[in-house]
């Protein structure tokens, strides 16, 4: 699976020295862009996150009328992360329209 390929990468980024611990180096600064998600690129806001965490029995009823919302009335860009480590930010923007 997908999932089953990125933990496999993840494990050796952090045997190669460019994993989780790069942020201490300064690799992780920079604007990312999300490719892959299993769920709708919406999701990667850490308003959804929150959302989830808040009201667990609640946040799949919501998700579920907001992912039903067809196209062109909900277009979905790409889901950007900025992250500067100098900074101590970490900014999360999706495109809705």
């Amino acid at each position: 699976s997908v999932c089953d390929k990125v933990q496999e990468l993840e494990q050796l980024a952090e045997q190669g020295g460019i994993g989780q611990a790069s942020a201490h180096s300064g690799l992780l600064s920079g604007e990312w862009e999300l490719i892959y998600s299993p769920e709708d690129v919406t999701r990667s806001s850490p308003f959804f996150w929150a959302f989830r965490k808040a009201f667990p029995d609640q946040s799949d009823q919501v998700f579920s009328i907001t992912d039903s919302i067809p196209s062109p009335i909900k277009e979905v860009g790409p889901a950007t992360q900025t992250i500067d480590m100098n900074a101590k930010t970490f900014v999360s923007r999706v495109k809705v329209a």
